[in-house]
């Protein structure tokens, strides 16, 4: 196995590749065999990946991270500081000043969270399903209603012959008003 900064891509290796055997998933299990968990694919487009994750599979690394350098149709001036960000979140030292220049390092700024629940009030009304053609009528917080059905147990116009019980389509029925409703389609 080469070591880091060992110069391994002279004219006579890549005579050597095109020639030979290149030993590729030997070369991934003796790297992790040595306890390296982050692989980066130096390539114009990242192709080796998935033999690298099916390499990881089989001893025993499922959790490897599996990186690329370059990706076709997207700049080097985005995948290269993607890759860099990748590495430094698994914990590896990167000189971000040899990119981004010299200066100080500040923390990012806090952000500010304004607190507000999400969570709606409505409840589907008492009773269960009321076996009715528009299923499970639910209360909204408003004051309006809708109906709520399986798509599998709704009567379909367009497709009268298949599609689940009654030839269903995907979609809901939903009803508004105080206590006559009109029903729409929503698909």
């Amino acid at each position: 196995m080469y070591q880091p900064g060992e110069t391994v891509h002279d004219a006579d290796y890549w005579v050597r590749c095109t020639r030979q055997s290149v030993w590729f998933q030997d070369a991934i299990e003796q790297a992790f065999a040595a306890g390296h968990t982050t692989l980066v694919e130096i390539a114009p487009n990242p192709v080796a990946i998935m033999g690298m994750m099916n390499t990881a599979f089989s001893v025993g690394k499922p959790d490897a991270q599996l990186l690329y350098a370059l990706k076709r149709k997207v700049p080097d001036t985005h995948t290269i500081p993607d890759l860099l960000a990748k590495l430094y979140v698994a914990g590896a030292p990167i000189d971000f000043a040899a990119l981004y220049g010299a200066g100080p390092i500040i923390d990012a700024p806090a952000m500010p969270w304004k607190k507000q629940r999400y969570w709606t009030s409505a409840r589907p009304a008492a009773g269960g399903s009321s076996g009715s053609l528009l299923g499970q009528k639910v209360s909204l917080p408003d004051g309006t209603f809708a109906f709520h059905a399986l798509a599998d147990t709704v009567p379909s116009p367009i497709a009268p012959h298949g599609g689940g019980r009654h030839g269903a389509r995907a979609g809901r029925y939903v009803g508004r008003g105080g206590g006559e409703g009109h029903v729409a389609a929503v698909g």
